[in-house]
């Protein structure tokens, strides 16, 4: 298991590109995941929600996030990925436990990328919001060979810093907050077949008004 979990982490971060949106995908629909940096080491705290009855709390021992260097003022993508997640996840009823633990059948990865516009740099800490997009995969769940993913977007905040590490000025990231949004309900199809007919009625009406006049 904790194999797996390494060769996935590194192929997320060789590649640190976002998976698109697939239909087996379950949507991640509020909660918070807390960032602390050191350097563009990741530690901090995971609180998510989703469909099916998923949530997810624990912690982020470890994960990385990679960035341009120095990070100037402009448009810039963070893309971030933990490679040591540990907690407690429920899903349709199930509770499991200790997962990410050393002993455990089950693990989990986040992989996030949020692209911002940074200002220009100043001597006093600055926050810049900006959408982000995230990725959660559990591991050990249903089918032991694949993983399940849970894939959400929402509002992150950057907190910035003056780095003095380089020649020019440039940004130092503090700590990265991103928070969960629910997303847009989809019509059902009744609802859909209704408005359709409604809208196709009203058209029709005024047809049959036009040629009266």
């Amino acid at each position: 298991m904790r194999s797996a979990l390494r060769l996935a982490t590194l192929v997320f971060a060789a590649t640190l590109v976002s998976s698109p949106a697939r239909a087996d995908t379950i949507a991640l629909t509020g909660g918070v995941l807390h960032c602390s940096m050191s350097g563009w080491m990741i530690g901090g705290k995971v609180d998510v929600e989703g469909d099916r009855g998923f949530t997810f709390l624990g912690s982020l021992l470890g994960g990385i996030v990679s960035a341009p260097e120095p990070l100037l003022p402009g448009t810039v993508t963070l893309r971030g990925v933990t490679n040591d997640l540990r907690g407690t996840a429920t899903l349709d009823g199930i509770t499991y436990t200790d997962v990410g633990g050393p002993d455990s059948p089950t693990g989990a990865l986040i992989f996030f990328a949020i692209t911002a516009m940074l200002p220009a740099v100043v001597d006093e800490p600055v926050t810049v919001f900006a959408p982000f997009t995230m990725d959660l995969l559990l591991f050990g769940v249903d089918d032991p060979t694949e993983p399940l993913t849970f894939s959400g977007t929402g509002t992150g905040r950057i907190s910035l810093d003056e780095h003095h590490g380089f020649d020019v000025r440039s940004w130092l990231v503090r700590d990265i907050d991103l928070e969960l949004s629910s997303p847009a309900p989809v019509p059902e199809p009744a609802t859909v077949l209704l408005l359709g007919a409604g809208l196709l009625g009203a058209a029709g009406m005024r047809r049959w008004r036009q040629r009266k006049v």
